[in-house]
């Protein structure tokens, strides 16, 4: 049996049978199953030769494998493939980074928590952490989308004394105790941390790039990679008595392609008011 883990708009995350210690990420941008096929070896490589030497560590562990096509692959993946033409799944294994018989929580658009009976893990989409002195690119483009419940950024969790209270107010109801918040601020303040490491990373790539309304830089190798930094998802696994331990997915490479709606964006938010400083 075949069971759909996660969706997102390229790939969908899938889990086979009882085994819930692997996951199977699937490309499912294309049409054609050997094109996407192509795309998730590509973005395999990718994610070990480009991204990985921003991020070490951090970056997910996973091998490529090719699944044969069966009737429960076919139905789970017949609204987004439509030309059958391989007979392998390209996938890329990865471990489940929830705890089994977790229970999870979205807490908003950007994260979730699994609550399990050993372990706590906090599931988040940063997005942008590099500095822009003008405003808060993460909180304008919340007010610009209508997101106006969410009163944050990760961003913020980078400054002094304000880790804290922003852990306390975004877990508050949930069954997570004092110790979470008090080792997850603690973690956070460490140069070695996933937030960190990931500003740094951003901020090394942006140092080469000019603005986006510029044409020699919104579609260039680095912009791509600058927007794949912005735009993956942490999971921070945590334990009673071990320290934090992170690991960074999404690692897709972004298309080029998408550099016009980069730009269209960057011109909106420019525009846009009441833009948030902080």
């Amino acid at each position: 049996m075949v069971k759909i883990i996660g969706k997102g708009g390229a790939n969908y995350v899938l889990a086979f049978g009882n085994d819930n210690d692997d996951l199977y990420r699937i490309c499912v941008r294309g049409r054609s199953l050997r094109e996407n096929n192509r795309s998730t070896v590509d973005n395999y490589h990718y994610a070990l030769e480009v991204v990985k030497p921003q991020l070490g560590e951090f970056v997910c562990r996973m091998e490529l494998v090719d699944l044969p096509v069966c009737d429960s692959l076919r139905q789970v993946l017949k609204s987004k493939i439509e030309v059958w033409d391989a007979t392998t799944v390209t996938c890329l294994k990865m471990p489940n980074l929830v705890p089994a018989g977790s229970l999870s929580h979205t807490v908003d658009h950007f994260t979730k928590i699994h609550i399990g009976e050993r372990a706590i893990v906090w599931e988040f989409k940063p997005k942008w952490l590099s500095g822009n002195d003008k405003y808060c690119r993460n909180c304008t483009l919340n007010l610009l989308r209508g997101q106006t419940s969410i009163s944050y950024c990760h961003a913020q969790l980078l400054n002094p004394g304000q880790a804290g209270p922003i852990l306390k107010s975004l877990f508050a109801g949930l069954n997570v105790p004092p110790a979470f918040i008090e080792d997850m601020e603690a973690y956070i303040a460490q140069p070695c941390s996933v937030l960190q490491r990931l500003r740094v990373a951003q901020e090394q790539v942006d140092a080469s790039l000019g603005p986006l309304d510029q044409p020699d830089t919104a579609a260039s190798p680095e912009r791509c990679l600058s927007m794949t930094l912005k735009d993956v998802s942490c999971f921070v696994s945590w334990h009673k008595d071990a320290s934090p331990v992170a690991v960074v997915v999404d690692l897709d490479m972004k298309p080029a392609a998408k550099s016009a709606h980069w730009t269209a964006l960057q011109e909106q938010l420019d525009r846009f008011q009441p833009q948030v400083r902080h």
